[in-house]
């Protein structure tokens, strides 16, 4: 049963319809990874990713669907229409509120993590309502950093 079951996840590791004998190096077969790189999972989730500095909202990163968000052609232009900081995504009517809101829910929370409601602006200077859940985490190289997914809402 070990050996069959390490030929079958060595196959799923390959892809769909096929088949593979047992060979003992696929012992060691990490079963966590399964073929998924960050890559594929930002690029694929159905959401916006940003991650960013929580002293100043520098953009550490973002993927695809945030730079499709904003309405930006690819993530030279997203990084210049946000001038690289988060902040300049919000709606300037509501940034400050917004700001505060994150940093007061992900201080107060036992999990450092947050969701608002709060408006993006897009290059084309629509207003886009999103859901934004936010966790505040500590890096080693960036300091206190805020992760999060942003969804659109209805009403765009």
């Amino acid at each position: 049963m070990r050996t069959a079951d390490a030929a079958l996840y060595a196959t799923k590791l390959k892809g769909k319809n096929g088949f593979s004998r047992y060979a003992a190096e696929q012992e060691q077969v990490d079963r966590a990874k399964l073929s998924f790189s960050l890559r594929d999972i930002s690029q694929n989730l159905p959401g916006a990713i940003l991650v960013c500095k929580a002293t100043d909202g520098q953009i550490l990163y973002a993927n695809d669907a945030l730079v499709c968000l904003c309405g930006c052609d690819d993530i030279d232009d997203f990084m210049a229409y946000a001038r690289g900081a988060f902040p300049y995504l919000l709606d300037p009517a509501g940034r400050t509120q917004a700001q505060a809101e994150i940093r007061a829910r992900t201080a107060t929370a036992d999990d450092h993590k947050a969701s608002i409601r709060c408006r993006i602006r897009t290059k084309e200077n629509r207003l886009q309502p999103v859901r934004a859940i936010t966790r505040l985490k500590s890096s080693p190289y960036h300091g206190a950093v805020y992760y999060a997914v942003i969804v659109e809402e209805e009403g765009g």
